[in-house]
């Protein structure tokens, strides 16, 4: 049964994973390509919820597919995708923060 990391948690938290993705995510840096049964093992979680998760992962890009003859298996994306998506973040505070600026100098 996966226990969940703290600090780990909090960064993924901080890029807009749930409890659940992170999970997933760390389970996958963790274990390798696993299959969607191998995830449920170790997470704890359903079945349901584990195809949910990894869609959303993938859409999010911390998730890709590798296939094992007929089966699915899934890949964790590397870390380097946490890193990007802060810079991002702080790409676009440091261009909407004149406007923001702007706002709060105006109140009255």
């Amino acid at each position: 049964m996966y226990k969940e990391p703290g600090k780990e948690t909090e960064i993924l938290k901080f890029v807009g994973l749930s409890k659940k993705e992170s999970a997933v995510y760390l389970i996958l840096l963790a274990k390798g390509p696993s299959l969607v049964s191998e995830i449920v093992r170790y997470s704890g979680f359903h079945r349901p919820a584990v195809y949910h998760v990894i869609a959303s992962l993938e859409r999010a890009g911390f998730v890709s597919i590798a296939v094992r003859g007929k089966m699915k298996a899934y890949v964790a994306e590397s870390p380097e995708r946490i890193k990007n998506l802060i810079d991002e973040l702080k790409e676009n505070i440091e261009e909407w923060l004149p406007s923001f600026q702007k706002k709060w100098d105006l109140q009255p």
